[in-house]
């Protein structure tokens, strides 16, 4: 059931009308920092940013944002998952929440709230 309505919502996600991705960030994967466990990612394309919470698959629109791209929430999975990685997912949809906006600082991407405080930093993905 939660699988099917993940897929709606991608679905949905990905048919509607978003405004591109800063080219800065469009085609780019990222790995949180600091985290200790599962680690969180985030990737950029076509309009939209997706990854994974320490536990779970999510999805969200991006909208332009003067110093980068406002990433809101969208869908996430429901699976259960081992204190560790609850609890890291648990930190990681809290920022996400807050509609940061996500911007390159020198090599990492930081997502940042709206006083431009840091609330996570990640570093590339190596491919």
């Amino acid at each position: 059931m939660m699988r099917n309505a993940f897929a709606a919502a991608l679905l949905l996600s990905a048919c509607a009308t978003s405004t591109p991705t800063p080219a800065s960030l469009d085609g780019t994967s990222w790995t949180m920092l600091d985290v200790a466990g599962p680690t969180p990612t985030i990737a950029f394309a076509d309009g939209g940013a997706s990854g994974f919470t320490g536990c779970n698959r999510w999805a969200a629109n991006v909208q332009r944002a003067t110093a980068g791209a406002r990433v809101g929430l969208a869908a996430v999975t429901e699976m259960a998952c081992p204190g560790p990685a609850m609890d890291t997912e648990a930190r990681f949809l809290s920022i996400l929440q807050q509609s940061p906006v996500a911007e390159r600082r020198g090599d990492v991407l930081v997502l940042a709230g709206p006083n431009g405080d840091e609330l996570a930093r990640f570093a590339p993905t190596p491919h």
